[in-house]
């Protein structure tokens, strides 16, 4: 039984020192002493509108030239529309699909 409250003593101990050294450096770091700011680096407050413009020159340029174009429906390709380089819009048919083996699936569905 001695030997508990040996260790016990000894662990309250250890937590009291913990603690003191905390509060210690707590405190000397809430007293320290400011540090010092140069006047020039300081500036009168105004209250207005804030307003920036940046101009730059130059070319943009895309990170990619390259495109990935999935299709909901998959099988043969009968017919391509586009090639390689032309401009497409929204809606343009690109591809045409057999449509042999596409009404054998609809039947079977």
């Amino acid at each position: 039984m001695s030997g508990r409250k040996t260790r016990r003593w000894i662990g309250l101990l250890i937590l009291l020192v913990i603690i003191l050294a905390g509060g210690g450096i707590a405190y000397v770091r809430m007293n320290a002493a400011p540090p010092e700011v140069d006047e020039k680096n300081l500036a009168a407050v105004v209250r207005g509108d804030l307003a920036r413009s940046v101009v730059a020159t130059g070319v943009v340029e895309p990170i990619s030239n390259r495109i990935e174009i999935r299709s909901k429906a998959s099988g043969i390709v009968e017919k391509i529309h586009v090639d390689v380089g032309d401009k497409v819009s929204a809606g343009q048919v690109l591809v045409e699909l057999d449509r042999y083996q596409l009404m054998a699936q609809l039947r079977e569905a």
